[in-house]
C-alpha cells in the first residue's frame, strides 16, 4: 500500500479514536451529572455511538 494513503488512513483512525474518547467523556458527565430516565438514554445513545466509532477505527485497520 501507498506509505501515503497508510498514513492518511493512520490519521483518521486516530481521529476516529479521539471522537469516541470525547462521545465516552460526554456519555459519563451527562450520567454523573443528570439523572433521570432521559440522562440515561442520551448516555446510553452516546457510547453506542463512540462504540461505532471505534468499530470503523477497527475495520480501517484491517486495510
Amino acid at each position: 500500500m501507498d506509505p501515503q494513503v497508510k498514513q492518511k488512513i493512520n490519521h483518521i483512525i486516530g481521529e476516529l479514536n479521539n471522537i469516541a474518547r470525547e462521545l465516552d467523556d460526554l456519555s459519563n458527565g451527562i450520567a454523573r451529572e443528570f439523572k433521570g430516565i432521559g440522562a440515561d438514554k442520551c448516555a446510553q445513545s452516546l457510547q453506542s455511538a463512540a462504540q461505532k466509532y471505534r468499530s470503523v477505527g477497527h475495520e480501517l485497520r484491517k486495510i
